[in-house]
């Protein structure tokens, strides 16, 4: 006796069902799967976004290695020696007084030992009161400015209530996290008071000269001799 022609049909949908099926998982299993990332950023432009001081120029040495199937794999090893070496503390004539003065409180990693700190690439000024002992007044001045030159040949000058102090120029780059440079301008030393200083008042140390080159000020010690 032959059997049902319905029951032969059947069981031939069932074996092509499980023919589309093997083959659809043996042509996923050869196409190789697609990943896409996107550009990282370069570390100035990270600096740039972040107020973060980098490193435009030093000495670099890595290596850079892909094998690439369906996974990727790199490595690099970046190297960098930076020197600088503090100036020594002014002196000047009178009865020292030593003051900071800091209106630059914006970055985020640690520029001469301090978190804060503005990037600047034109002036900056800031106030101060005359510490000078009652009875004295400010004969010299000298300025000890505390930051990171984030361009090579840098130059700015220093003054309060526009009389010099002194000025830099043809520094080389010392921008990078965790490092200091420091500059120490030497005012002269005026028998008749320094010009233009209000005793008992307010006075304004200002930064000029930059030029449009990039110098992170973290902060400025100022050496004052009363007399």
């Amino acid at each position: 006796m032959k059997r049902p022609r319905k029951a032969t049909s059947a069981r031939r949908g069932a074996l092509a069902a499980v023919a589309v099926c093997t083959a659809a998982l043996v042509l996923a299993a050869f196409v190789p799967a697609c990943t896409t990332s996107a550009r990282k950023p370069t570390a100035t432009e990270v600096a740039i976004a972040s107020n973060t001081p980098f490193v435009p120029s030093g000495t670099a040495t890595g290596s850079m290695t892909h094998t690439i199937t369906n996974t990727r794999t790199s490595t690099y090893s970046p190297t960098f020696t930076i020197t600088n070496t503090p100036q020594p503390t002014p002196a000047v004539t009178g009865t020292p007084v030593t003051i900071t003065v800091d209106c630059w409180n914006a970055g985020n990693c640690n520029v001469c030992g301090a978190t804060s700190y503005v990037c600047l690439t034109t002036f900056t000024s800031c106030t101060f009161t005359d510490p000078c002992p009652g009875g004295m007044t400010a004969h010299q001045i000298a300025a000890d400015v505390y930051g990171l030159p984030c361009n090579n040949g840098l130059g700015f000058s220093t003054d309060v209530n526009g009389t010099a102090l002194g000025n830099t120029s043809g520094v080389a780059s010392y921008c990078n996290c965790s490092t200091c440079a420091n500059y120490v301008h030497q005012g002269s030393y005026y028998g008749g008071g320094f010009p233009g200083y209000i005793s008992g008042g307010t006075n304004t140390f200002n930064l000029t000269g930059l030029g449009g080159n990039t110098f992170c000020l973290a902060y400025v010690n100022l050496l004052i001799g009363c007399q």
